[in-house]
């Protein structure tokens, strides 16, 4: 019995990176011993009380405990976007398909039609980043949204329409797409 105790001892006295490398050592009968003291610390209905009263002053300190399966969430602003208002972030997000990080992105950085409900409507409307390879092409046969789709229509490789727009032949360039304001 003194040596049961005095193991109980020990293994109390371990740090739990002790406990992890000592795990191979500790006998089944120290593991029960333990568990039926836990069981024992449980079954005292006090204790479960104590337990349970805690729990509830950390549910009602939690403003948010009670919205996150109902989505009615007190605080949530409203949603201002180009098809109308939501009563949620959330609720926008899911009704354009697209993740609540981007509606918050759309609304900080403020994009057309987007806003909290009382804030100023955002009226940046997002500009077409052009990428050498997403330039407008000019050939002999029409206009082209990409050096491909030219080159497509031609029969050759972009590298020859490339190349000619570069030597300056007649008929080939890059130019501004329709309806293209210059801001500079």
């Amino acid at each position: 019995m003194a040596n049961i105790k005095r193991d109980m001892e020990w293994l109390l006295s371990l740090t739990p990176r002790q406990i992890a490398g000592a795990s191979k050592v500790i006998s089944d009968a120290q593991l029960s011993k333990a568990s039926i003291s836990l069981r024992k610390h449980w079954a005292n209905p006090l204790i479960r009380k104590k337990q349970s009263e805690r729990m509830t002053l950390i549910k009602k300190d939690w403003s948010w405990a009670g919205t996150r399966s109902g989505g009615n969430n007190p605080n949530s602003k409203v949603v201002i976007t180009p098809n109308g208002s939501f009563a949620s972030v959330k609720e926008a997000a899911r009704y354009y398909g697209v993740t609540g990080e981007a509606i918050r992105y759309r609304i900080s950085k403020k994009h057309y039609g987007y806003a909290y409900e009382g804030e100023p409507i955002g009226t940046v409307k997002p500009e077409q980043a052009f990428h050498p390879a997403y330039r407008w092409v000019e050939t002999p046969i029409g206009s082209f949204f990409t050096l491909v789709a030219a080159a497509k229509a031609l029969g050759v490789v972009t590298v020859t329409v490339r190349s000619r727009i570069k030597r300056r032949v007649p008929g080939y360039a890059f130019i501004d797409p329709p309806g293209f304001v210059n801001s500079n």
